[in-house]
C-alpha cells in the first residue's frame, strides 16, 4: 500500500502489521484518517490478522466518518461494521452518510477529540491514529493525538515535509508516540534506516540519492533511448505514477522525501524554501489533465527536449538521474541533474 495506491511504507502494515510493538499491551484501538485505497486496505488487514487484538474506532474521510455508535465510551467497530464501512467507501459514498447511525458528519479533528483518553495503557490498551489521507488537514488532528497521549502512525508525507518545521518538531517531540516512514526507490523505507544511524552517534553532513522510483524508470528509458512520451505512457498505463502523474514530474513527491530525511537527520527545512525544478515547462503547468497528456504522450511535446539532454549527458559520459542532495553549503537541491555513468547514482536503473 502507498498513497500512489500500490505498496506502503506506513509502520502500521505489511504481512504481520509490525504488531511485535503492539502486542505488549492487551488490546490497541485504531483511529484511522483517511478512507482511500490505503486506509480501507489496512482496515481489512486489522480485520484479517489480528485476531481482535487491534480495534477499530472510526474511521474518517474528507467530509464525514464511521465510528461507532458509543465512540466516547471507547467502544469499538465490529469486524462486520469495519468491512461495512470499507465496502460502502469502495462505492463511491461519502462516509457521513453510512446507515444505521454509523455516518456522521465529523471531520478528522473531530474524530479523534471524539475519543476517550487513555489512562493506562497496560490495563486499557493503546488508541493508535493512523493517517492513511494524502492531505495537511490532518494536522490538527495529529497534534491533538500527541498532546492527548494517543499514538500516532503516519504513511502520510505531508504533516512531516509540507508543514512547518515548528509543526514537524511538535509531532516528533517525543519519539515513542509517533512513526512515520517514507519510502525511495523501490518502495525501500529510509526514516528508521535514518534514525538508527543518529541513534548511533552517526553524524550525516552530505547526503544524495534518487528518492523516486517513477523518475528512476524515466530517466532508465531515457538513457536507452526511447522517447519521453512512449516511456511515460508506460510509466502511466503500469501504474507506476500518482492519479496525475504532474505530482511525479513536477519533482514535488522528491522534495517531500528530501525535506523529511533532512528534518530526520536533524537539520531545518520548509519545502518552500527549496527550487525544484519540474520535468515540463511553466506553460504546461495550469492546462487541464487531459490535454497535458495529449501533449506530452501522444504528441510529444517534450520529446526534442529530453533527448537533447540526455545526449548531451550522454557526451560527458554521464546520464541523466532526478536527484535530491544537500549540498556542502547545507542548501537542499532537486533537479534532474547529469551524473557520472560510472557513479553509484549512475548505475541506478528500473
Amino acid at each position: 500500500l502507498d498513497q500512489g495506491g500500490r505498496r506502503s511504507s506506513c509502520p502500521f502494515s505489511g504481512s504481520r502489521l509490525n504488531l511485535d510493538r503492539t502486542m505488549r499491551f492487551p488490546s490497541a484501538k485504531a483511529v484511522v484518517l483517511g478512507a482511500g485505497v490505503v486506509g480501507r486496505a489496512l482496515c481489512r488487514q486489522i480485520v484479517a490478522r489480528t485476531q481482535g487484538r487491534v480495534e477499530v474506532l472510526g474511521m474518517c474521510d474528507s467530509t464525514g466518518a464511521f465510528v461507532s455508535q458509543d465512540l466516547a465510551a471507547g467502544r469499538p467497530l465490529t469486524s462486520k461494521q469495519v468491512l461495512q464501512a470499507c465496502e460502502y467507501k469502495e462505492n463511491g459514498n461519502s462516509l457521513e452518510g453510512a446507515p444505521e447511525g454509523y455516518g456522521r458528519r465529523m471531520n478528522s479533528l473531530e474524530l479523534v477529540m471524539g475519543c476517550p483518553e487513555t489512562r493506562d495503557e497496560s490495563k486499557s490498551g493503546v488508541t493508535i491514529v493512523v493517517d492513511a489521507s494524502a492531505t495537511l488537514d490532518t494536522v490538527p488532528a495529529l497534534k491533538l493525538a500527541v498532546a492527548r497521549g494517543f499514538r500516532v502512525c503516519s504513511a502520510n508525507k505531508k504533516p512531516f515535509a509540507d508543514a512547518p518545521q515548528a509543526v514537524f518538531d511538535e509531532l516528533t517531540r517525543w519519539p515513542g508516540s509517533c512513526r512515520f516512514e517514507s519510502a525511495a526507490g523501490a518502495c525501500t523505507p529510509f526514516v528508521a534506516a535514518v534514525q538508527r544511524l543518529r541513534n548511533a552517534g552517526d553524524e550525516v553532513r552530505l547526503w544524495r540519492g534518487t528518492m523516486s522510483g517513477t523518475l528512476g524508470y524515466l530517466s532508465t528509458g531515457l538513457r536507452d533511448g526511447a522517447p519521453f512520451s512512449s516511456v511515460l505512457k508506460a510509466a502511466i498505463d503500469g501504474g507506476y505514477t500518482e492519479p496525475d502523474c504532474r505530482e511525479d514530474l513536477s519533482g514535488m513527491d522528491v522534495a517531500r522525501k528530501a525535506v523529511i530525511l533532512h528534518r530526520v537527520l536533524g537539520f531545518k527545512a520548509e519545502l518552500a524554501d527549496l527550487d525544484v525544478r519540474a520535468l515540463f515547462p511553466e506553460r504546461l503547468r495550469g492546462v487541464p489533465y487531459e490535454e497535458f497528456l495529449d501533449r506530452v504522450c501522444d504528441k510529444g511535446e517534450l520529446d526534442a527536449d529530453m533527448a537533447g539532454m540526455a545526449a548531451e549527458a550522454r557526451d560527458d559520459g554521464c546520464v541523466l538521474q532526478y536527484v535530491a542532495k544537500r549540498s556542502i553549503g547545507g542548501a537542499l537541491e532537486v533537479a534532474m541533474v547529469p551524473v557520472r555513468l560510472e557513479s553509484p547514482i549512475g548505475q541506478l536503473r528500473g
